[in-house]
């Protein structure tokens, strides 16, 4: 069995998951002003262990417009109040209510669909082979919403390979209860990780980057999206904004957001019934020539070649 070939493994010693695991991430890049409320989510949110419920995405149905497609394999926790969400399962859709301590298992590229806005708070992992991506997110009792994020470097490769054995689980039968256990150890690592790799104070344009880096995610389909919206939201000055994303993440702003973008696209292009003009839209771009003059530029080829060649 996989899992209890990852239970010999002498770097995972987790004999016993009947445990609660409190969520610390949040505070790592908390403003100020948002660090009483982070608190309260922190002394809330205790998870049992192993997971009771979980439900798995993989994207084998092309996504409907206005989904959020997933750019890494992803652990998803609900940690507060309940919420829809419609997604692709085994070649079907699914749409499912999600309780606190639910989970959904994301692979890379599905995609879900929330369909309900309403105040809550979700804990996503997401998996790299070099790092993990912790993200949290909710709107505070005041109706602001907090976006929170960071990542532990150096890579976990005993990690890294769990999560990809609970992927192979997922291919081999759809989910049992050995993904059930082994996703609960990865969860259970990650968090173990990230305490092991805390620095005592994270400030500074970092943060800012990661901060940034969650926005567009988010807001990326958003037409009026701007590096002076996102400055303003962030509360910073554009032009350091752009310098920001210069040295933390070696490229410009308006080059991530199309990235994530052109990503979203990708997805949409995979169903049929979707024109480009929609696509456009879905993805933030104010018209279709302007999309396939990005598309090109990043793929090497236009929007109507790229879905030929992945029918």
């Amino acid at each position: 069995m996989v899992l209890q070939a990852y239970l010999t493994l002498p770097e995972v010693q987790y004999q016993r998951c009947d445990l609660y695991c409190t969520i610390v991430i949040m505070a790592l890049v908390a403003r100020d002003a948002d660090k009483p409320h982070v608190l309260r989510l922190v002394d809330r949110a205790k998870l049992p262990l192993p997971f009771k419920r979980v439900v798995v995405a993989d994207g084998s149905v092309p996504p409907p417009p206005g989904a959020t497609v997933q750019p890494r394999t992803a652990i998803i926790v609900r940690l507060i109040r309940t919420h829809q969400f419609q997604f692709a399962s085994c070649g079907q859709l699914h749409e499912t209510k999600l309780q606190p301590g639910d989970v959904l298992f994301v692979q890379k590229g599905s995609w879900l669909w929330r369909r309900t806005k309403r105040m809550g708070v979700n804990l996503n992992l997401g998996f790299e082979p070099d790092f993990v991506r912790y993200r949290s997110k909710g709107f505070n009792t005041a109706g602001k919403w907090i976006e929170l994020c960071c990542h532990t470097p150096p890579a976990d490769q005993a990690l890294w390979h769990m999560v990809q054995a609970c992927e192979a689980l997922v291919q081999r039968d759809g989910g049992t209860d050995e993904l059930v256990q082994l996703l609960s150890l990865s969860f259970q690592r990650a968090l173990d990780h990230l305490k092991q790799h805390q620095p005592a104070v994270q400030s500074g344009p970092t943060v800012l980057w990661q901060r940034a880096c969650a926005y567009l995610q988010e807001n990326a389909a958003d037409t009026a999206l701007s590096r002076d919206t996102v400055a303003a939201a962030l509360g910073c000055d554009p032009a350091y904004l752009s310098r920001v994303f210069r040295q933390q993440g070696n490229t410009n702003f308006i080059d991530d957001l199309n990235q994530i973008r052109i990503a979203t696209a990708k997805a949409y292009l995979r169903n049929p019934n979707l024109t480009l003009d929609q696509i456009a839209e879905a993805c933030g771009y104010t018209s279709a020539a302007y999309f396939i003059r990005v598309f090109r530029q990043f793929n090497g080829c236009t929007p109507g070649r790229y879905r030929q060649a992945h029918r």
